[in-house]
Parts: structure tokens; C-alpha cells; sequence
């Protein structure tokens, strides 16, 4: 995994790790078969964001608007998306960097000088950092809104409760198993499901498929959407 970057947060499991690098080949095979750089750039904003929810990561400005987006670009250099280093015209006003950038005599790498940032672990100009922010502006706002709207972990009012008898998990259930039996239960497709506890589908398939340990907080809102409708106290366990 020598291709991602060495600052994701040090509390990451290594099979988080290996789950965003698994995403992130997955959009590297798209890009190879001429998939649009901008839109690539984007899923892999995505996959980073969507891992670091899913591992109890908390969404904060730095992540959103510094953090990944460096990553974003690390990968994008890494894997030749994206030029390095920086190349201006030599005649004429430079490139767009992000769509069909292309390196001959009429351009001239950027001198030393003029490298003024870091980014993604990259020297860099403003100007080219401005220009992925610019493409990645519209998913910073989506996971702006994500993080806003995570249910909080509040417990179900003892009124709504006409059983009080807690359900235990089978012994050998995983977290997703769990959820997928309850969901059964209540006769709720993944899309009402998604619904209800306020994330995407693909979030809850991810739950379901146990590629990815629900976000603490979402637990607690499948826990309070399963007692409501199934009329019990529900509890959701991790398992050792």
C-alpha cells in the first residue's frame, strides 16, 4: 500500500486501509479506461471521506478541506493523473492542468522558486492547488452535510417501548449480519432503511456486505429505528 499516503490517522485499521486502497484501484481501472479525470478525482474523495465516517472519524474542516483533498491530489500524481511537477506554457497563458494536460517543447516545468506550497506531500504553486479545490469543491460541501447530519445517539423514550426484553445477538452474528437480520424483520429495503437513519444507501450496503464497521453514531440510530418498529429494546454488538 506504499501508494497511500503516510498521514491517514494512525487509528485506521489495516483493514480500512486496505478497503480504500481496493476503492481506490477500483477508480484507477476506470481512469485507465478513460473515465473523467475530474469525476475520478471526485470518487476518490469519496472513498477517502466514506472510509473515515465508516471508522468513527469524525468530519472535521481540516479533513474535509485540507487533509483529503491532499490525499486526492497524492494519488492523482502518484498514478500519473495528474502532472508533476507543475508545468507551465511557455508562451502563452498555462494549461488546464485537469483535463488533457500534455507535456512537450510548449511547455516548461514550473521553476524551483515559484513552488510556494505543500500539498499531498508535494511542492507546489497556489495556483495549482486552487485548481483540484476547485474540482473537489462540490464533495467537500456533500460530506459538510453528511457530518451535519449524522443522527445523534439518543435514547428511545421508555414510552415507545411496549417490551422491554433485550434481544441478544447470536453468538457468531457480525455487525452487518445483525443489521440485515433486523432489517428482515421489519420488512425494510435497504433504500427505507438508508432513509430512516439518514446516510446513503451505499453506506447501509456497505454496512450489510461488512466491508465497512458502522459509524458509532449510526449504530445507535439502527439500534432506535429497530426498537421503535419492532416494539423491543434493540441492541447491536460488536463482536470480538
Amino acid at each position: 500500500m506504499d501508494q497511500l499516503p503516510a498521514d491517514l490517522p494512525l487509528s485506521l485499521s489495516e483493514q480500512t486501509k486496505n478497503g480504500i486502497h481496493a476503492a481506490l484501484l477500483r477508480i484507477h481501472s476506470k481512469r485507465l479506461e478513460k473515465a473523467g479525470l475530474t469525476a475520478c478525482l471526485r470518487e476518490v474523495y469519496d472513498s477517502y471521506a466514506a472510509a473515515l465516517r465508516d471508522a468513527s472519524q469524525p468530519l472535521g474542516e481540516r479533513l474535509l478541506t485540507e487533509a483529503i483533498p491532499g490525499w486526492v491530489f497524492h494519488w492523482g500524481v502518484t498514478n500519473g493523473w495528474l502532472p508533476y511537477p507543475p508545468m507551465q506554457q511557455t508562451q502563452r497563458a498555462r494549461m488546464n492542468f485537469l483535463e488533457g494536460w500534455r507535456i512537450n517543447a510548449a511547455y516548461a516545468p514550473v521553476p524551483d522558486h515559484e513552488l510556494n506550497t505543500v500539498f499531498g506531500g508535494y511542492r507546489i504553486t497556489d495556483w495549482y492547488k486552487a485548481e483540484v479545490m476547485k474540482h473537489l469543491e462540490s464533495r467537500i460541501v456533500f460530506w459538510r452535510a453528511e457530518e451535519l447530519t449524522l443522527p445523534p445517539a439518543l435514547p428511545l423514550p421508555d414510552s415507545e417501548l411496549r417490551e422491554t426484553r433485550v434481544v441478544q445477538p447470536s453468538k457468531h452474528e457480525t455487525v452487518g449480519e445483525q443489521i440485515n437480520r433486523l432489517r428482515n424483520e421489519c420488512n425494510l429495503t435497504i433504500e427505507q432503511l438508508a432513509e430512516k437513519i439518514k446516510v446513503n444507501a451505499r453506506s447501509v450496503e456497505r454496512h450489510l456486505a461488512g466491508d465497512s464497521v458502522p459509524y458509532a453514531r449510526n449504530i445507535s440510530a439502527y439500534e432506535r429505528v429497530f426498537s421503535k418498529l419492532l416494539n423491543r429494546q434493540v441492541v447491536i454488538k460488536k463482536m470480538p
